[in-house]
This record gives C-alpha cells, sequence and structure tokens, in this order.
C-alpha cells in the first residue's frame, strides 16, 4: 500500500474475532502515532473509544455532535468516591451540607448541583480523619452518548429504540 496522509476506514473490526480487532486496533494506533489522519466509520462505539481522539455523531448525514472523547463522555457534576478498606462515607454530614449522595456497592456517588464543587466533601471527609482510595468524576459510555444524542436531535425518534436501550 502506499503511505496515504488520510486513511478512510468503513467497520474495520466488524466481524472480526478479538484477537485480530486487537491487531487491527495495534495497526491503527501505529499509523496515528506516525502522524495519518484516520476516519473510522463505526456501530462498535466501545472500538470506537479505544481508537478514536474525535468522535462526530451523524444522523441522516448531518452532524449533530462532535468533540473529543473525553469531553463528550464527561458527565458534569457526578463524583464517584471510595475511602479505604472498612472506613464509613459520612453521608449524612455530606447530605447535610446540601449534597444528593448514592452508595454504589463499595463506592458513594455525589451528585453536584450547579455552583457547588467537590472540595467541601473531600475537605470534610479528611476532617473526619478517613483516607480517599478513588476520586473520579465518572463518565458516560460512548454508546448512551450516541443514545442521548440521537433521540434529542430527533423527538420522538421511535420509542422501540428508548425501549430497547432500557431493556440492555
Amino acid at each position: 500500500m502506499h503511505d496515504p496522509e488520510v486513511i478512510f476506514l468503513d467497520e474495520p473490526t466488524d466481524g472480526v474475532d478479538p484477537v485480530g480487532r486487537r491487531e487491527i486496533r495495534r495497526i491503527l494506533q501505529e499509523l496515528k502515532a506516525g502522524g495519518k489522519t484516520i476516519f473510522l466509520n463505526s456501530h462498535l462505539l466501545g472500538e470506537v473509544e479505544l481508537v478514536c481522539d474525535r468522535v462526530g455523531i451523524l444522523q441522516a448525514g448531518d452532524m449533530i455532535r462532535e468533540g473529543t472523547i473525553a469531553s463528550l463522555t464527561q458527565q458534569h457534576g457526578l463524583v464517584v468516591i471510595g475511602l479505604a478498606p472498612e472506613q464509613d462515607f459520612p453521608s449524612r454530614e455530606v447530605e447535610n451540607r446540601g449534597y444528593k449522595v448514592a452508595r454504589r456497592g463499595v463506592f458513594w456517588e455525589v451528585h453536584l448541583r450547579d455552583g457547588q464543587n467537590i472540595d467541601p466533601v473531600v475537605d470534610l471527609i479528611h476532617d473526619c480523619g478517613l483516607h480517599i482510595r478513588h476520586l473520579t468524576e465518572k463518565r458516560q459510555t460512548l454508546e448512551d452518548l450516541f443514545m442521548e444524542t440521537v433521540i434529542a436531535a430527533e423527538p420522538g425518534v421511535d420509542e422501540r429504540v428508548k425501549t430497547f436501550h432500557r431493556a440492555q
């Protein structure tokens, strides 16, 4: 193959076994590292997250959303916190300070309202003598973003899509 600057691929990993998919991803990463621009069309959104820097969502031929994977999948206002083993999260105290909290297994989700930030919660945890072992802003998957975007762009877009998505 010649040495193109721009490469267009349509569903390059569709129907390929896991070993083949990994090899294709490796080749794409090498091409990207070599300065090549790759346009990748795929419905396998988990694969897209592993390979692409930027994503565009098309609907009926129109670009309805685009950006970096990180900026598109970041969920503003939802922080996940995990403490050291055997430590109890001070949920009541956090709620008393105006935050909404929810337990998710060994982690706690802290929902931030407009104008709130996580710093007072972190300070409270430290003031209680507790140790944070996990702190991250939660992301949504590219598939969740895709469904949310397509449904929002076409109101009433076919309740089957919503039902199918929720059933998974």
